[in-house]
């Protein structure tokens, strides 16, 4: 499979690379596909990555990874080529400076994305720190990897992306449920750093035999 990623900062990095051990092709989109930085993220992923700008890493993909500060995510989207109809995995969180959200009630970023590009967006990877990707069990439980998505094939294609790499993938419904999946990230922080769990932490669904 083809993926194109948009970001090049810890998320952008840390799927990316996955995903590449998995077999898959990863084109990331930049501004600066020369960088120093970007080349050596390149290396991290093997021979079957490479860089290329923005508006054309999407080219052919079969999904593409939106992972970029959330303030400017709705802006980086829409100023990232034709996206309609594309499959989107929004991994970001509309997170401010003040570490507060900063969508209105009854929206989420998601939403706000989707509208803005015509993409088939799906909402996935927002809910855990990337430090734990490759050690995504927690003695014999899974992390959960919550997904949410208006378009099926779009979602069940990120479920499986989110499976590969060791993520119990969790269908959450339409992709309004992102409104309730993005709060899940500040909890995240609050738990790892304000309450001193620290970041070796994950979400996860019980479920009873």
């Amino acid at each position: 499979m083809k993926i194109g990623v948009i970001g090049t900062g810890i998320v952008g990095q840390t799927l990316a690379k996955a995903w590449a051990a998995n077999g898959h092709e990863i084109v990331i989109g930049t501004r600066e596909p020369g960088a120093d930085r970007i080349s050596e993220m390149v290396k991290a992923c093997g021979t079957s990555a490479s860089a290329t700008l923005v508006d054309r890493c999407h080219a052919g993909a079969d999904a593409v990874l939106l992972a970029v500060p959330g303030r400017n995510a709705v802006e980086i989207a829409s100023n990232a080529g034709d996206l309609s109809g594309k499959v989107l995995m929004d991994a970001n969180n509309p997170i401010g400076d003040d570490m507060m959200p900063f969508t209105e009630a009854g929206e989420s970023l998601a939403e706000l994305i989707a509208n803005a590009t015509g993409a088939r967006v799906v909402k996935a990877f927002n809910t855990i720190g990337m430090g734990n990707v490759a050690k995504l069990d927690f003695d014999g439980q899974k992390a959960a990897g919550f997904v949410c998505g208006d378009d099926a094939d779009a979602k069940s294609l990120t479920m499986g992306l989110a499976s590969e790499i060791g993520f119990d993938a969790v269908d959450c419904g339409p992709l309004s449920a992102a409104r309730l999946l993005e709060p899940m990230a500040l909890m995240w922080i609050r738990l790892a750093y304000v309450e001193k769990n620290g970041p070796d932490i994950a979400f996860g669904l019980l479920r009873r035999s």
